[in-house]
């Protein structure tokens, strides 16, 4: 099982080399590198047993934007490392947290990255009046109280449809070394003509942040 980096950078940073390869040591994995995307992503992660993604590239709209089509249909998480970020040690993950049934998914790739890594989580819930948010934080709880994992919940400024307009604020405000956030099941118009919200939070963090696909058949992190 393998943790891959995809350097796309003309002159990749040599810390995102560093920052994969010591997040396999820290997590048990190998390493591997590529410098281009393959013609069938899906099928070469498939048969090369890769666990975990990551996305060396520029901080460019159309960059970003082609990296998360080509990502669409992964089953499993990849990470965006783009040269305006800092990768740092994990100390503490941003996990962002809105009405969609799909965000409970993410827990299980959020507690296995902070077991290894023995990071403290802060929980963002969205600020609702319905109680999805809400239910799905709880959710997120239960997994996180399996590994007794230190956690911290939050409740937003924001509610689900604008959360991550204050995600890369929070992260900034307290420092989280890593974002997990949920990829858009659809594009809607919106989306397709201002981007879609993961891209926003790519483009505007300063700190790595890792995708996960919404997928009933969500692939997670093995032992």
């Amino acid at each position: 099982m393998k943790f891959l980096l995809i350097d796309l950078c003309p002159n990749g940073k040599a810390q995102f080399k560093r920052y994969v390869e010591q997040f396999a040591v820290t997590m048990g994995k190998e390493f591997a590198m590529l410098d281009a995307l393959p013609d069938d992503l899906e099928t070469y992660c498939d048969e090369n047993s890769i666990d975990m993604l990551f996305f060396g590239c520029r901080n460019e709209k159309r960059t970003v934007q082609r990296v998360l089509d080509s990502a669409r249909s992964l089953r499993l998480p990849y990470a965006f490392l783009t040269d305006t970020m800092v990768a740092k040690p994990i100390y503490k993950i941003l996990l962002p947290i809105t009405m969609l049934e799909e965000e409970v998914h993410k827990s299980q790739i959020a507690a296995h990255i902070a077991r290894y890594h023995n990071a403290e989580l802060m929980l963002l819930q969205a600020k609702d009046y319905g109680s999805k948010a809400q239910q799905n934080t709880q959710k997120t709880e239960q997994v996180l109280k399996k590994f007794n994992l230190q956690y911290e919940v939050i409740v937003a400024e924001k509610d689900s449809f604008n959360l991550y307009k204050e995600t890369t604020d929070r992260q900034a405000e307290w420092n989280t070394d890593i974002i997990i956030q949920t990829a858009s099941r659809d594009y809607g118009l919106d989306d397709i003509l201002f981007g879609p919200p993961e891209r926003h939070i790519i483009r505007q963090s300063r700190v790595p942040v890792v995708i996960v696909n919404p997928r009933g058949d969500l692939y997670t992190l093995c032992d």
